[in-house]
């Protein structure tokens, strides 16, 4: 019996700490566990831009890789993720590549 009474005492106190803070903590599902508005893709610049259609197994590596052949491809995959807002690649997706920084 005493050990039940020491559970349901820490269980209230715990219940009235996160009431007073605000409520539980994000990663228990209070506040600032989600997003707060849906991820929008990133606006794509004015200047070139070329189409690409996701592949089984592309990853944004892979496709920055085919697009660009030589160099640094990280700028591109940051461009892409930008304009992905978050969103997995789907197979047959067309994707709309900036290629001008």
């Amino acid at each position: 019996m005493r050990l039940r009474g020491i559970v349901l005492s820490a269980i209230f106190a715990t219940t009235v700490w996160w009431a007073v803070q605000g409520g539980a903590p994000a990663h228990l599902g209070g506040p600032g566990s989600g997003p707060l508005t849906t991820p929008q893709p990133a606006a794509i610049s004015q200047g070139r831009v070329t189409t690409y259609t996701v592949q089984p197994g592309d990853t944004l590596w892979s496709i920055a890789r085919n697009i660009q052949s030589e160099g640094d491809v990280r700028p591109l995959v940051d461009r892409l993720t930008a304009t992905r807002g978050g969103r997995p690649l789907q197979i047959g997706e067309e994707l709309n590549v900036p290629l001008d920084v």
